[in-house]
């Protein structure tokens, strides 16, 4: 999860210049993501809905939108997937 570092050129100091729409999908529970990383994506997601969405589903964990594991989430896991499907499909 090399999106927040405190390298000069970690992908997060360029959130501010993204001109299209953000989507960020993050468990509720990942050990694969550190404390430090929603909050300061957040920071620096500025934008006003719906540019930028955000989905944290309560009791969700890292693999929750993919069946074959799990820790399975299905109401989470379907919502998530329909969001970017959704996401996808908009006319440019």
């Amino acid at each position: 999860m090399g999106i927040v570092t405190d390298k000069e050129d970690s992908p997060h100091l360029l959130v501010d210049k993204i001109q299209g729409e953000l989507y960020y999908g993050f468990a509720e529970t990942d050990g694969s993501v550190p404390d430090h990383v929603i909050p300061e994506l957040m920071k620096r997601s500025t934008r006003p809905a719906p540019s930028t969405s955000w989905r944290c589903p309560p009791g969700s964990q890292h693999g929750y939108c993919f069946a074959e594991r799990a820790v399975y989430h299905p109401q989470a896991g379907e919502q998530a997937w329909g969001r970017l499907f959704d996401f996808v499909g908009q006319e440019i």
